[in-house]
């Protein structure tokens, strides 16, 4: 199934993908999170995508990702899909431009049931992190 990667500070490539296993291997990680960007597109990330000291990636919509994240189609059943030619376009001229993120987000996750903002510091991909209760 063709996805596209977008390897942080990187412009993306075209993939080849054909299980979940090879997403959890792409991304580097154990459990991976899907988002959905419109009906039948995924972004697939680390399940831990902003705070498990990866470098910062790209910002889309109101989050920051950190490390790789992939794109790839899902059918109406929930099954992955590879993207169509038209979709892989516009999602490579969209982030075609690497983002280099430095400064200040701050990001609320829930950790263990509990809303938490994460204050993220970052200055070359080190990572400094403020956890506090909300």
């Amino acid at each position: 199934m063709k996805a596209l990667l977008l390897p942080p500070r990187k412009e993306p490539e075209i993939i080849t993908i054909d299980t979940w296993d090879d997403l959890s291997a792409v991304i580097g990680c154990r459990l991976v999170e899907t988002i959905l960007l419109e009906q039948g597109v995924l972004l697939v990330c680390d399940e831990e995508f902003t705070y498990d000291g990866a470098i910062p990636n790209r910002r889309i919509g109101n989050n920051v990702f950190a490390g790789p994240l992939i794109i790839i189609g899902e059918d109406p059943s929930g099954n992955l899909t590879g993207l169509t030619d038209e979709t892989l376009r516009k999602y490579f001229e969209r982030y075609r431009q690497p983002e280099f993120l430095f400064g200040r987000f701050d990001v609320r996750t829930t950790v263990d049931g509990n809303v938490i903002t994460i204050n993220q510091q970052f200055i070359e991909g080190d990572h400094h992190y403020d956890k506090e209760k909300i």
